[in-house]
């Protein structure tokens, strides 16, 4: 569930659209029609042709949610006019949109306190609305309840001086939060943080700069060339075959080398546990010259 929260920045798109669309049409719509990138975090609502109907799109950071209400009898009574393709509502515009089916609807006091897409409510009164419990987020394995939160922004503005890399420092000895091997899961916490931020829960300072991406400037493996002659027989006749792990060995260049050359993919990085194997045919009937088939 989203809860739409004061910090969340909400767009209407003021042209009506065709609600057949899924989340990659609606998101196509935020790009080229409302000129908004999807995975901003912003909220973006849609309405029906016939006004008796909205969708909602918003990214949380891990994907998309999308939910869809349909009313029961009548239609929405207000839809901005403008001359831009979308229009700017404020937190509880939206709310008042979704529940009572017009922002302006005027409301006792403490009649709204929260309401979370999904909910079905009447579009008559705001005596029917539902309303969701405090929202927990997860990420990583890590559940990030409304105290955490809470506790972020306060560490947030205890250090407005501070970037992104130092407040997700800090926050990791706050927390305690290390990896197995004691060093501070600083970039788990980065991911987390940008994930509360796009989801409206907080306001990270800008971002100071960005850092080249190592992949990019890697050099490319030099081309080996092995003894390549063709292995030709029976399996049985190949015997014995011998599977080596040639990382961090003297042939991993090889290896590399031939993952470049012959992969369709060529050779990346590998990231987290891998194997670098290498079949090798060490004897051949009639021949003897060696083969090698990296894996």
């Amino acid at each position: 569930m989203i809860q739409i929260t004061p910090q969340m920045r909400i767009l209407v798109a003021v042209e009506p659209v065709d609600l057949r669309k899924g989340i990659d049409g609606l998101a196509a719509l935020c790009r080229e029609k409302l000129q908004a990138d999807p995975f901003s975090g912003c909220l973006f609502l849609f309405r029906s042709r016939r006004a008796t109907a909205i969708r909602a799109l918003v990214y949380d950071g891990q994907g998309f949610w999308m939910a869809h209400k349909r009313l029961s009898e009548g239609r929405f009574p207000w839809w901005p006019k403008a001359d831009t393709a979308a229009k700017t509502l404020q937190a509880h515009q939206a709310q008042l949109l979704l529940a009572a089916g017009n922002p302006e609807t005027e409301v006792a006091q403490g009649g709204i306190k929260k309401i979370v897409l999904g909910a079905c409510v009447r579009p008559q009164t705001l005596s029917h609305c539902c309303f969701a419990m405090e929202q927990a987020w997860r990420y990583r394995g890590r559940t990030i309840t409304g105290g955490d939160v809470v506790f972020i922004r306060e560490l947030i503005a205890a250090h407005p001086a501070a970037g992104r890399c130092e407040l997700s420092r800090r926050l990791c000895e706050a927390w305690d939060w290390k990896q197995p091997n004691g060093a501070p899961r600083d970039m788990v916490c980065r991911g987390m943080l940008l994930m509360l931020a796009r989801g409206g829960e907080i306001v990270l300072p800008p971002m100071r700069s960005l850092p080249p991406n190592p992949f990019l400037l890697r050099a490319r493996p030099e081309p080996v060339v092995p003894d390549n002659r063709p292995v030709r027989g029976a399996l049985h006749d190949l015997l014995p075959l011998t599977i080596e792990q040639v990382r961090r060995g003297d042939e991993e260049p090889l290896f590399n080398s031939l993952m470049e050359q012959y992969h369709y993919l060529g050779y990346e990085q590998p990231v987290g546990e891998h194997l670098n194997l290498e079949t090798a045919v060490r004897s051949l009937p009639e021949q003897s010259s060696s083969g090698y088939c990296s894996r």
